[in-house]
């Protein structure tokens, strides 16, 4: 009688361990499936990743080539924009008027080879507090003429635009204005010296 109870026993754990089995074995497989799920994934955002990092660096050539165009574009817009001063001819610039009398400056000059400027694209300064500034008073600037052609102008500037000249310097600037952008100044500057009776014009320029 014990006998076959311990072996009715057995039976039954055989019985319960293949029913457990089953179980375990259906567990064992999901958390399986979802671990490889998971790695699939992660191997695939990385894949995403990678290939986002090559789409987005600009190659070697790509970045050579920007900084090529960045640099023409640099020279070709210098190259474009700056201007070249007036230049003088003849003796440049002649002082006259004695005693201060009738003072008139002479000067002649004529535009950049080259190029198509006129006497139209032209501005007149004088100094302002040690600086050239363009005259913007038109009563000065009457007493400004020019006479001419492009490769050989004479500018004449007479009485008013000279006022308190004895003792000291004259100076008359002019320079080419393009679209918002300046030549430097073709400058001449006049003295009649204390008395008034050595008039003299030294021409030069000036940025």
């Amino acid at each position: 009688m014990v006998a076959r109870g311990r072996r009715a026993a057995a039976r039954r754990r055989r019985r319960a361990a293949r029913r457990a089995r089953p179980q375990a074995d259906g567990w064992r497989c999901i958390m399986t499936a979802r671990r490889s799920l998971g790695r699939r994934i992660l191997a695939g955002l990385a894949g995403l990743a990678l290939l986002g990092g090559i789409a987005l660096a600009p190659t070697a050539e790509q970045t050579d080539a920007a900084w090529t165009d960045a640099e023409a574009g640099a020279a070709e817009f210098t190259a474009g924009t700056a201007l070249d001063p007036l230049v003088a001819t003849g003796d440049g610039c002649v002082a006259s008027g004695l005693l201060g009398i009738a003072p008139r400056v002479e000067i002649t000059w004529h535009v950049p080879d080259g190029t198509a400027y006129t006497i139209d694209d032209v501005e007149f300064g004088q100094l302002n507090n040690g600086l050239l500034t363009p005259i913007i008073d038109l009563e000065l600037l009457n007493s400004i003429t020019t006479t001419g052609t492009p490769d050989a102008y004479t500018t004449v500037i007479t009485s008013l635009a000279l006022q308190n000249l004895l003792g000291g310097d004259k100076v008359i600037g002019m320079r080419i204005s393009d679209s918002g952008w300046t030549s430097p100044w073709l400058v001449a500057t006049a003295n009649w010296g204390p008395l008034g009776l050595a008039p003299s014009c030294d021409i030069s320029t000036s940025p």
